[in-house]
């Protein structure tokens, strides 16, 4: 008799423990609309996060819109059932400040969510968040992800620029309409400052791209250099701090200028002045390597020129 109940209550321990492990799957389609954690409203990411566990292994997808664009990330992760906690490895993410997604930088960002199960619903909540090096250029972006059954989120292709789409499948709420007198923006201390500051030109560049993409780089020591970054006069990247992991920007060229001008703004200098950087640029398969050094008087430019028909382009070289 004894043996029965004991062989009653191992069955019954079992089945529990097989409930319990089954409810801590986060295997499934979860869908939110992240928000930056910024002092006044910014542009929203809204997200599909796809997810598939083996133990605690995650993999899946992280998709998201934002402005007119489409974004898919592959994911990696990992799941602890003992305290709810989903981690994400580190992504590429647009930089929410972007002029647009032709122009943007990406912040590198990992995921931090807690899981929450009931009756009614399941939620991931928590934030993507940025290393020690990004974080007063990309503040953490928060998440309360509800699963799906199905794909309630229908992302727009990248490649269909004339009608990207988003469709989630739900009522479509009542909008209002108000009339807004529109201000000119606020410059931030940076824009202000730069535009006092003098420029100091390196070198003129024939290109033959219409997209160039950077990578910048501490030059030597890390000493805490911080930067920000402005084509044709424009903030591209705020305040970022230099180190030997690459600053990643795509410059779409503007075709009406006879000169595309990109300036290195010193934010400080350092605990070595003057403030120092590697520059990688690439045009299409051709790489340019530039030293630029700027300081709190003079900000380092380059300018950018388009050629339309270079004799060979395989053979042009950084000289």
């Amino acid at each position: 008799m004894m043996k029965h109940w004991k062989r009653i209550l191992l069955v019954s321990i079992t089945g529990l423990f097989g409930s319990l492990t089954h409810g801590q799957s986060v295997t499934g389609n979860w869908y939110a609309n992240g928000r930056v954690q910024a002092s006044s409203d910014q542009e929203s990411y809204l997200t599909e996060l796809i997810l598939v566990q083996k133990g605690r292994i995650v993999k899946g997808e992280l998709n998201y819109y934002f402005k007119d664009s489409a974004f898919t990330n592959k994911i990696q992760g990992s799941f602890d059932p003992a305290t709810h906690q989903l981690t994400i490895n580190k992504i590429p993410i647009i930089y929410y400040g972007s002029p647009s997604t032709r122009m943007g930088v990406d912040c590198p960002m990992t995921g931090s969510f807690t899981f929450r199960a009931s009756k009614a619903e399941s939620i991931l909540s928590g934030s993507l968040l940025t290393d020690k090096e990004h974080q007063y250029s990309c503040p953490p972006i928060n998440f309360t992800f509800r699963k799906g059954d199905s794909a309630a989120l229908v992302m727009a292709k990248e490649e269909d620029k004339e009608a990207p789409v988003v469709a989630i499948e739900q009522a479509k709420p009542q909008l209002t309409t108000t009339s807004v007198t529109p201000t000119a923006p606020m410059k931030s201390m940076t824009e202000t400052l730069f535009e006092k500051r003098g420029k100091e030109y390196l070198e003129a560049m024939e290109v033959v791209e219409p997209v160039v993409k950077i990578e910048i780089y501490d030059n030597g020591v890390i000493d805490n250099d911080s930067i920000s970054l402005f084509f044709n006069n424009k903030l591209v990247l705020p305040k970022t701090m230099l180190s030997h992991e690459p600053i990643t920007l795509t410059l779409p060229l503007d075709a009406l200028r006879e000169y595309n001008e990109l300036s290195m703004f010193a934010e400080n200098m350092g605990t070595i002045p003057p403030n120092t950087a590697i520059m990688i640029l690439y045009d299409g398969k051709v790489r340019h390597e530039i030293g630029l050094s700027s300081d709190l008087e003079k900000s380092a430019t380059i300018r950018l020129k388009r050629i339309k028909s270079p004799l060979n382009y395989d053979t042009l070289q950084h000289q």
